[in-house]
């Protein structure tokens, strides 16, 4: 009988009310440009950049005596959906062998989303021409079988996306491309870290990477 497969997550979740016994550190802190809040069992945090958005953590996390586990949550965001990919064919069913792209770009809301910067790149991200989409986040690019472009960079103040045409090169395709418009975007990291808690009073709390040695010292918002 073949066992069942346990996530990361699943096995962090089910062990929260079992190893849960260390130091309460609840509550919010901050530190430069970085706020982070621990509440049941769980953390925000957020990244304030001075230009930019701001980026945004979020996950689990449990204390067991002086050690602190964070599990990162992060949602992974699709960005790019294939919606059709199909072949033309001339009046013999020979193949052609340009690239027709249909492209469609929204925001995360499924908004249309027409002031974004599209660039047609080489394979060392040079960039050989600019676009943008109409009204309705709407554009058609034709490429021939010889071309240079090798990907497409869709970018907005707050946010970028990079489209490989490996795979999209001889055929006609509908794409969905999206974008974060707000000035909070979602962090990337993924797994778990582990801290020692040097200090824990009302007024700090000061973490030390067990992986990298780095200190990182928060203070207590009341």
């Amino acid at each position: 009988m073949l066992a069942a497969k346990i996530t990361i997550k699943e096995l962090f979740l089910f062990l929260l009310p079992i190893f849960c016994t260390g130091q309460n550190i609840e509550g919010k802190y901050s530190s430069n440009e970085i706020e982070i809040l621990f509440q049941n069992n769980r953390f925000q945090q957020n990244l304030h950049a001075h230009f930019g958005p701001s980026i945004m953590d979020c996950g689990y996390y449990f204390v067991v005596k002086d050690t602190l586990f964070k599990f990162y949550d992060n949602p992974v965001e699709n960005k790019v959906i294939i919606e059709k990919r199909k072949r033309r064919l001339d009046s013999l069913g020979q193949p052609f062998y340009d690239t027709r792209l249909s492209i469609k770009v929204m925001d995360n809301e499924g908004n249309d989303f027409p002031g974004v910067s599209i660039l047609l790149r080489s394979g060392d991200n040079r960039a050989l021409k600019g676009f943008i989409p109409d009204k309705q986040g709407k554009i058609k690019i034709t490429l021939t079988p010889f071309t240079e472009v090798d990907n497409i960079l869709f970018s907005w103040f707050t946010d970028e996306v990079q489209v490989d045409l490996s795979d999209l090169k001889g055929w006609t395709s509908e794409i969905n491309v999206r974008l974060n418009r707000s000035n909070v975007k979602n962090g990337n990291a993924h797994g778990v870290f582990k801290f020692i808690i040097i200090e824990n009073n009302k007024k700090i709390l000061r973490l030390k990477d067990i992986k990298s040695d780095s200190i990182f010292i928060y203070n207590k918002v009341h």
